[in-house]
């Protein structure tokens, strides 16, 4: 048994060294992990003077209008035939329960007051539901029911 000259275990004393270290790399480790990983998902953010709305450049030469949960800033000033229209199914699927849980993974697309249906449901009278509930609004001339029924 080696000693240090003071009667402590030198073997002893590099395992609780090592000891430390580990536990110290243990607590340590994954808290450095979670900063990097909630900082790499951060949105993305534009600034701009106090007053102005930034609206971004089209994407997409489509002319279809895409219904959202939330109201862009800056919708207000795209002057679209089919914006009514779209505010309106906005509103009701805002206003209804059931009808906005049915449509949490749905897509809805409007051309012209046609409505295009993407995504997925979970029963089929989910299905129905969004688009009997849709054909109804005023405005609407036809509605194409793309949905997949994907129980879970």
């Amino acid at each position: 048994m080696e000693s240090d000259g003071f009667g402590v275990d030198v073997a002893n004393e590099k395992e609780f060294t090592i000891m430390k270290i580990e536990t110290l790399l243990a607590l340590a480790l994954p808290l450095i992990l979670a900063a990097g990983c909630i900082h790499s998902h951060q949105a993305d953010v534009a600034y701009a003077p106090s007053g102005q709305v930034y609206v971004p450049a089209p994407t997409s030469d489509s002319r279809a209008v895409r219904v959202y949960t939330e109201p862009s800033p800056g919708l207000a000033e795209i002057n679209d035939p089919d914006m009514p229209l779209a505010n309106d199914i906005r509103g009701m699927v805002a206003g209804d329960p059931d009808l906005k849980r049915a449509c949490r993974g749905v897509d809805i697309e409007v051309v012209q007051g046609r409505l295009t249906l993407r995504g997925s449901v979970t029963t089929e009278h989910q299905r129905k539901l969004i688009e009997n509930r849709l054909a109804r609004l005023p405005g609407v001339v036809s509605v194409d029911n793309r949905l997949l029924v994907t129980p879970y």
